[in-house]
């Protein structure tokens, strides 16, 4: 394998400016056709700055991206809430510390949820620290379990221990929301 890198004589060319260093911009900048498959090789990397985080190319043509985040937790239990009022049914915890591991920029959860009942919205909020307020609200009317995602900032945040608590409920009161998977990651 010879390593890519600059040589003494090298042509600065775009292609060869790119091919060399991570590439940075929104969404729309990076996907084919802003970016041609000739110019893209497996293993480039990104900073996707639509979804705040590096990605790093599995497939050139068609420019499969992946991301790469850090897993923070999951959680495969089922568990259910009846009624309206918001009821914390999971939590997870995680240390921020750029100096010793997880910057902390931005949480990104995903969860499958459901209801029983179409009708009325199903909600599962995501709140920090303890704290009273929603981070984050997903939301379904779906009677089979769906995937749900989200993201939020947490780069203002003190460093160190920071829990996320799961609450759940639905818009009626005999109604039942039903959480499966939780998965969550950060950059």
């Amino acid at each position: 394998m010879t390593l890519k890198k600059w040589a003494l004589g090298d042509t600065i060319t775009e292609r060869s400016a790119n091919n060399k260093g991570v590439r940075k911009g929104l969404e729309a900048d990076l996907i084919t056709p802003t970016i041609a498959d000739v110019d893209a090789e497996i293993g480039d990397l990104y900073f996707n700055e639509t979804e705040f985080c590096h990605q790093s190319v599995q497939i050139v043509s068609g420019r499969k991206r992946t991301s790469l985040r850090t897993s923070l937790g999951a959680d495969g239990t089922e568990v259910t809430v009846t009624g309206t009022s918001p009821t914390q049914r999971k939590d997870i915890s995680f240390v921020k510390s750029p100096a010793n591991g997880f910057s902390g920029n931005r949480i990104f959860i995903i969860a499958e949820i459901k209801t029983d009942d179409a009708g009325t919205t199903a909600s599962f909020r995501v709140r920090k620290n303890g704290g009273g307020s929603d981070e984050l609200v997903l939301t379904t009317t779906s009677l089979t379990y769906e995937i749900k995602t989200g993201s939020f900032d947490i780069n203002a945040d003190s460093n160190g221990r920071i829990t996320l608590e799961f609450f759940m409920d639905d818009g009626g009161a005999g109604d039942v929301i039903s959480n499966r998977e939780l998965e969550v990651y950060g950059v």
